[in-house]
């Protein structure tokens, strides 16, 4: 049996790259701020049922959320997305209107991609924040918040 220690003489090398929800979470980090603390984006780990139906089909599940504590029991999920041990690929589901804005194709589980490096990642979740559809219920949600701190 001393023979097997020589197929990972080598040792294993972990992963340079970054998880990809830290990398989110680095990028929506100022996000309340810049909304004046009306409106907040939740990055957290999808609960058992979000998964069985999510159609992601992997280990680590998350899920973003958009909401406000003015408006109780609201949310906007804006996107999906999981990956494996392995980190890359990342699988993506987002929002049909902002899946159609990103010009992506409708598969049966909704406007899911792969991505397959951290750039990509980056690239396409920061396209879904900036697209027109995310604006403006950042915008209408902002304003109904306003309205009801009055």
């Amino acid at each position: 049996m001393t023979g097997d220690i020589k197929l990972w003489q080598n040792g294993f090398e972990e992963p340079k790259t970054e998880f990809p929800d830290k990398l989110l979470a680095d990028n929506i980090a100022d996000f309340s701020v810049a909304t004046e603390g009306l409106a907040f984006l939740n990055l957290g780990e999808a609960d058992r049922s979000q998964k069985v139906g999510s159609g992601l089909y992997t280990t680590f599940q998350f899920v973003l959320s958009l909401y406000t504590n003015k408006i109780p029991g609201y949310s906007f999920e804006v996107l999906h997305f999981g990956y494996d041990v392995t980190l890359y690929p990342v699988s993506i589901i987002f929002d049909d209107d902002i899946g159609k804005e990103l010009k992506l194709t409708r598969s049966v589980h909704g406007y899911k991609i792969k991505i397959d490096t951290e750039q990509d990642f980056v690239a396409i979740t920061t396209a879904a924040l900036q697209s027109a559809k995310f604006m403006r219920t950042v915008g209408g949600l902002i304003k109904i918040a306003k309205a009801r701190t009055e």
